[in-house]
């Protein structure tokens, strides 16, 4: 069972940045990520963790945080709550 660290460790790689460093509550633009690269990650996460997101799952994300959280959720088949 994939691990909310596992997924937090695959965004700070693709980031470039210590998983502690990031503020994972800042809108993905505050980040320096611009909107190709946040695709980019998706797409890769998409692939490592065997999920599929869809438009309507992504237009949603408004920081990195909704983005563990969605991905939690498709792994896990239930709504996820808490925070980091």
């Amino acid at each position: 069972m994939t691990s909310e660290a596992t997924i937090r460790a695959r965004i700070a790689d693709f980031l470039g940045q210590p998983a502690e460093r990031i503020d994972w509550r800042a809108d993905p633009s505050d980040l320096a990520i611009g909107s190709l690269m946040f695709v980019e990650v998706v797409v890769e996460l998409q692939e490592e963790f065997g999920v599929r997101l869809f438009h309507e799952d992504v237009e949603h994300i408004a920081c990195l945080e909704d983005l563990v959280r969605l991905l939690l959720e498709k792994l896990h088949g239930a709504a996820v709550t808490g925070a980091a």
